[in-house]
């Protein structure tokens, strides 16, 4: 398991696709990425984020999830939760594979 390491723009890569079309995709049965939706909060004020339709989805080196929200809030901060998909091969898998079809990367010969 991995820890995360603090989100950072410079540090990870935005995914394109809604967290609904995630989730499909991802064949998440078990509702985590729901429940991980449910710890984000706000680094600044604390408060937990407003609304699904507005979060972001980006992912680390490792094909980590980072769930990013601006905070409706207080407006300074970002509401942000993390899940580790160090145990989770098959999401491991198509993750990476939407994030070389937004890329470009997913035809023969473009490796």
């Amino acid at each position: 398991m991995k820890r995360p390491e603090g989100f950072y723009f410079t540090n990870c890569i935005y995914l394109s696709i809604p967290l609904e079309e995630l989730e499909i995709l991802l064949g998440d049965d078990e509702k985590l990425l729901s429940m991980t939706v449910s710890l984000m909060e706000c680094e600044a004020c604390g408060m937990p984020g407003s609304s699904r339709e507005l979060i972001e989805i980006f992912l680390d080196k490792d094909q980590c999830i980072y769930l990013v929200q601006s905070c409706s809030c207080c407006g300074n901060g970002l509401a942000t939760a993390y899940l580790d998909t160090t145990d989770l091969p098959e999401w491991k898998g198509t993750l990476l594979y939407l994030l070389r079809m937004q890329m470009g990367l997913n035809s023969l010969g473009d490796e």
